[in-house]
């Protein structure tokens, strides 16, 4: 068989061939120190040498750093405005105010009345987007009382998804949804707010309102939320403004205080009854009187000052 031409072993084995070489016996050893052949000791350069037994103590001292890096800088904080297609699947953090009152779709087949998923809609000042949890991570923030009501200040972090221009944020964990810094709420009486103009307050402005229930609307077949009339003084008077407040049937069941699939709730206050109520104030142009409404997070959010003399419960006087 034909050898190599002249030159080629030159120029492809190694030009140092006094680093490669056994120098007792010629034979290549490459990067073993000890001849595999004569066993005669071969050391290499002080630099290669260096490089040998560095380089494992660097790549540790990188993966340390790294550890390091993760724990401390977390996730990137963003803005809804920026995201878009290359954001996709991207692990984020978005701080924003609940617009929207979150919506709960339960699962069928089934009794529990945590089973299923939320949704709720998330504003920074730059754009909104959907914040999404699936299954046991809606148990878990429903049980750690992770929900959020309307007006709410949250942080969230998630996954980013997009999909035909719509956008969302999927949330894996409770701990993924942390409340900010509550602003202090305004203390005002039914009948200021029920008066007030939109410019009066901020959106989503958070308050605690005194007033009576003049009437209540609590049929499920005829609405999402069960809704409270409240007006300034017990007795009615002509060409009354009265505050409307709305709690969604489906929160009230997953608080506890209303039995999955009843048709109405049975411990809502009745007509004559005082009630302070604390919530968030959003003004609505819907319907025949636009207006300012109140919506409150939780059943305990409304609290029960004083029942009429004759005491009317559950859902007598309601419409």
């Amino acid at each position: 068989m034909q050898g190599p031409p002249p030159g080629v072993e030159a120029t492809t084995r190694s030009q140092a061939r006094d680093t490669t070489d056994c120098p007792h016996c010629g034979r290549y050893v490459g990067p073993l120190e000890l001849c595999p052949y004569c066993r005669e000791v071969h050391r290499k350069r002080l630099v290669i040498t260096l490089f040998k037994y560095v380089s494992p103590l660097l790549a540790i001292a990188g993966m340390f750093f790294l550890h390091h890096l993760g724990k401390t800088s977390g996730n990137p904080l963003v803005k809804v405005g920026d995201l878009g297609p290359t954001s996709n699947f991207a692990y984020i953090v978005i701080e924003g105010t609940v617009c929207e009152e979150p919506r709960f779709y339960r699962a069928t087949g089934t009794q529990d009345p945590t089973a299923g998923s939320l949704e709720f809609c998330l504003d920074d000042g730059t754009g909104q987007t959907r914040v999404k949890t699936y299954e046991d991570a809606t148990r878990r923030v429903i049980a750690e009382r992770k929900l959020p009501a309307v007006g709410d200040h949250v942080r969230v972090t998630g996954n980013f998804q997009t999909r035909l221009n719509k956008h969302s944020l999927i949330v894996g964990s409770p701990h993924e949804i942390e409340f900010l810094g509550l602003e202090e709420a305004v203390v005002l009486s039914a009948g200021e707010v029920a008066t007030a103009p939109k410019d009066r307050f901020e959106q989503l402005t958070p308050a605690v309102v005194t007033g009576y229930v003049r009437f209540n609307y609590n049929d499920r077949d005829k609405g999402y939320s069960a809704v409270l009339h409240l007006s300034q003084e017990r007795e009615k008077k002509k060409k009354e403004r009265y505050l409307r407040i709305e709690i969604p049937y489906s929160r009230l069941e997953l608080e506890g205080v209303m039995s999955v699939g009843a048709r109405s709730w049975a411990g809502i206050p009745g007509p004559g009854t005082r009630v302070r109520v604390s919530g968030n104030l959003k003004w609505s142009g819907r319907g025949k009187y636009p207006g300012w409404r109140l919506h409150p997070g939780w059943a305990a959010d409304i609290e029960v000052l004083e029942r009429p003399a004759e005491d009317v419960g559950g859902d007598h006087g309601s419409r």
